[in-house]
């Protein structure tokens, strides 16, 4: 995971940042069938619902 990358990069940086974590149910078996090209897909279209 970037995370820990992300977070000094975020010490300097001038703008606000923010992070958003997800736990999506089956996502490794999304990935693991259907390929990680569909899983993109699927986190995309997720991200893009209202919560």
């Amino acid at each position: 995971m970037y995370f820990p990358n992300e977070l000094k990069f975020v010490a300097y940086a001038t703008k606000l940042v923010s992070y958003v974590v997800l736990n999506l149910d089956n996502m490794k078996q999304i990935n693991d069938t259907l390929g990680y090209q569909v899983g993109d897909e699927v986190l995309r279209a997720r991200a893009s619902l209202p919560s």
